[in-house]
């Protein structure tokens, strides 16, 4: 979401792996918001939600996961 000229807003779901605690998942947080800043520096301000997403929540995301990768690839391979 473009808030103005120069910021940039990113809203994430994520869902982190069963029976990690509290730290670990801040940890992962700032890593996750640390990777954003440095690939995509237009991204000022970036708010993590933590989910609990159930089997089929992680299907879809299996599956999209899978059709960026494909995208990116095809992308990648048309530049040359």
């Amino acid at each position: 979401m473009r808030l103005g000229a120069d910021s940039a807003l990113l809203a994430a779901r994520v869902d982190l792996r069963e029976g990690m605690d509290s730290e670990e998942a801040e940890e992962v947080c700032v890593r996750i918001k640390r990777q954003l800043r440095e690939e995509c520096p237009a991204f000022d301000q970036v708010f993590l939600d933590i989910v609990d997403a159930d089997s089929d929540d992680r299907d879809r995301a299996r599956i999209l996961e899978r059709d960026i990768g494909r995208l990116v690839a095809d992308q990648d391979g048309s530049e040359e």
